[in-house]
């Protein structure tokens, strides 16, 4: 079987990583193709406490070969909270800034812990009785800031059940 030249992105030979914003792979000594089920394949997952997930070890950490930038103009949140999220529309040739508020239902930012470059976190509300909701990446240059509103008293960490909801049902208590 011949493999195809090292610069398709599908195809790594040796010395080579494949660097994506929540995992890095390598490979051994042969070409192997990507995503191969077979239980010996020669690409190795690496985890996120740099150690391989199977039988080879690796001293470099994914976080150490993607730059983060500190995030300080966002407030810190949690799933349950209101949050005013302005993001920067770009219409033809003409900029604006758009608020969008709502209530997080995924992911979470503490200054203890700077998000990855992959990560997201979804905002939803309800505009004339259609639930809206939004996806947005924490380092996503559209990002202008984030305010916490009201702080939400919850007991999950993921809100999917107030999609079903509407009405008084929906609401979050806010937190003391």
């Amino acid at each position: 079987m011949a493999f195809p030249a090292v610069a398709d992105p599908i195809y790594l030979c040796a010395k080579w990583l494949l660097v994506s914003p929540t995992r890095i792979y390598t490979c051994s000594t042969a070409p192997t193709q990507i995503g191969r089920t077979h239980p010996h394949s020669r690409i190795y997952r690496l985890t996120p406490n740099g150690v391989f997930s199977r039988r080879k070890k690796f001293d470099m950490d994914a976080a150490s070969l993607i730059e983060r930038k500190p995030l300080d103009h966002i407030d810190e949140f949690q799933p349950g909270d209101t949050v005013i999220v302005n993001l920067r529309i770009v219409e033809g040739d003409r900029r604006r800034i758009q608020a969008f508020q709502g209530n997080v239902i995924s992911g979470k930012h503490t200054t203890s812990r700077n998000p990855s470059p992959g990560d997201t976190f979804i905002v939803r509300r309800v505009s004339y009785g259609i639930g809206v909701e939004r996806i947005i990446p924490f380092h996503s240059p559209n990002l202008e800031s984030l305010k916490v509103s009201r702080r939400g008293k919850v007991r999950r960490s993921r809100l999917y059940y107030l999609r079903g909801l509407t009405g008084r049902k929906a609401r979050i208590k806010e937190r003391r």
